[in-house]
């Protein structure tokens, strides 16, 4: 069953028709280290920079005098996107004016940053060099604004790699929306999407959906409901929802909702009695109990509060690294069963891998998906090209002469191994060879449909060499001065070598050999033959383009 599984996939993502809500997994990469308190104890909001280096936000708790900062942190990593030493934290640069700041996002145009400040409800664009405000925000709805909960606002900050999407939510939901989360029913906070067509624009806004949070655990949360999103290269979403409890100490799930179905709240100011559809949400990518209940003593919790997710590089074996901060918050008594307790969290950083998306941000169907794994998704290529000298041999009573045939190919490419070194092509093509004029009265026209296999091995990102494994159904269509229009009909197998390369993202060349197994298409009475010979080789050759 194994080695037919591409092909089963393959014939799950046409079922599916290709738009199936594509499946992706997040994996443990290994590794998860504690920063000391309380110096970094409040991680609220992380940002990819470039290569092992990203922005940490803190929120300006009561253990620092100097509030809200932004720091550069460093992550070591392995190959395979492991923790191997503790993150290397910068000096913090403090955010004037910032009073609560729970999200950040880097703004890949210019590389300042967008912050989220709970405290007023506020989106605005900082130097992180020197701290200070561009002038530059994003405009909340100010029904937003004004029915947001206290310290549970935007407490969510992402943007598009491609810099031109900026999503943020609310952490519970608006009063005006419902309840806070309970045992029994689940918050619905605002998903809220800003867009500008580049970087110098400012962002409007481009839509708002509802989305309904887990119930919490039944002894209640001490923190709970959405505390980031973070934007794939294929522009879907992560949402990263996280609750600290006694019951579940931190209790951490990352989803991917499906806007597919849902209503585009942003004109409805207030959800509760409103007809509407919210996202749907699926299976939990990513699900996780980190903390030590009797880490600080039986009424003291140790637990990773996560407020802060985004992608980084991409590990050596093709899977998207992503990264967790937690906030260690501030000392404080809470009271449980009658009982005063101390409550903190540890701050932690975390890293994750994401499998099941290529470099560009395409992912398998979900069908294709379930049955063979969370591999990169199926790359289309169509080709055109002709078959050269070796090719069409006609022969007839005027004698023998040569033609070229023209083919166009449709292939589906499948990398098989995770490194991406192994790949496989389903193609579906087709060729013809238009009425040639032999004699004043001999007419040939031919024609063929194939379908091949091109199992192939990639040398290096461009090239790649495979073997070409197929049939051919070819008919040739032909009239001698005896004899009308008529057709004949064969099936010859298809043994070759292909290379391809690819000279951009989106187009490449492609050359090889094949050698048709199989006899002639022939027609006509014995004396006044005309056929088609394939038997021998052909040489192919021509250009494809990716999509």
């Amino acid at each position: 069953m194994v080695r037919f599984r591409p092909l089963l996939a393959f014939f799950a993502a046409l079922w599916s028709g290709g738009s199936v809500f594509a499946a992706l997994t997040i994996e443990e990469s290994g590794g998860k280290f504690t920063l000391a308190l309380p110096d970094y104890a409040d991680m609220s909001g992380v940002s990819w920079l470039e290569s092992d280096t990203f922005y940490v936000v803190r929120d300006g708790g009561a253990m620092f005098a100097d509030g809200c900062a932004v720091h550069k942190m460093t992550v070591k990593r392995d190959a395979q996107g492991a923790l191997v030493e503790k993150p290397e934290m910068g000096p913090g640069v403090v955010l004037k004016g910032a009073h609560d700041v729970e999200g950040v996002a880097r703004d890949p145009f210019n590389g300042k940053i967008w912050v989220s400040d709970e405290q007023d409800t506020s989106i605005r664009e900082y130097d992180p060099e020197t701290g200070e405000r561009t002038g530059r925000t994003v405009p909340v709805p100010s029904f937003v604004r004004e029915h947001a909960r206290g310290n549970l606002s935007l407490e969510s900050l992402a943007i598009s790699p491609d810099g031109l999407t900026l999503w943020t939510a609310n952490e519970e939901a608006l009063d005006c929306d419902g309840p806070r989360a309970t045992a029994k029913r689940g918050t619905t906070v605002r998903l809220m999407r800003f867009t500008r067509p580049d970087g110098q624009s400012e962002w409007v806004p481009a839509g708002m959906w509802a989305y309904v949070c887990d119930p919490v655990g039944s002894l209640g949360a001490l923190n709970s409901g959405v505390s980031d999103l973070c934007v794939l290269p294929d522009d879907s979403l992560l949402v990263l929802e996280r609750e600290c409890s006694y019951e579940t100490l931190g209790l951490t799930r990352i989803y991917r909702p499906d806007f597919t179905k849902a209503t585009d709240v942003g004109a409805i100011q207030s959800l509760e009695g409103a007809v509407y559809a919210p996202v749907e949400k699926g299976a939990a990518l990513y699900s996780l109990r980190d903390g030590d209940f009797f880490g600080g003593g039986v009424l003291q919790s140790d637990v990773a509060c996560y407020e802060g997710l985004c992608t980084g590089p991409r590990n050596a074996n093709g899977t998207l690294s992503l990264l967790l901060v937690s906030d260690g918050g501030a000392t404080a008594s809470r009271t449980k069963w009658g009982l005063t307790a101390t409550v903190r969290t540890q701050p932690y950083v975390r890293t994750l891998a994401l499998r099941g998306m290529d470099g560009r941000g395409r992912t398998v169907p979900a069908l294709a998906q379930a049955f063979f794994g969370p591999l990169p998704p199926l790359e289309g290529r169509f080709g055109l090209g002709g078959f050269g000298r070796g090719g069409v041999r006609a022969s007839g009573p005027a004698g023998k002469s040569r033609g070229e045939l023209y083919g166009a190919e449709a292939a589906w490419r499948q990398r098989l191994l995770e490194s991406g070194a192994y790949g496989l092509h389903l193609g579906f093509g087709g060729a013809f060879c238009p009425r040639q004029e032999y004699a004043a009265a001999d007419r040939l026209a031919y024609g063929e449909i194939r379908a091949m296999l091109v199992p192939e091995r990639r040398g290096t990102d461009n090239f790649a060499l495979g073997m070409r494994l197929g049939v051919a159904f070819n008919w040739l269509n032909a009239r001698t001065a005896a004899v009308a229009d008529d057709t004949a009909f064969s099936a010859q197998g298809i043994l070759g070598v292909q290379a391809t390369y690819d000279l951009t993202d989106r187009m490449g060349v492609y050359s090889g050999f094949d050698w048709r197994l199989g006899g002639p298409a022939s027609y006509g009475p014995a004396g006044d033959k005309t056929e088609v010979d394939l038997s021998g080789w052909l040489w192919n050759t021509g250009v494809f383009f990716t999509f």
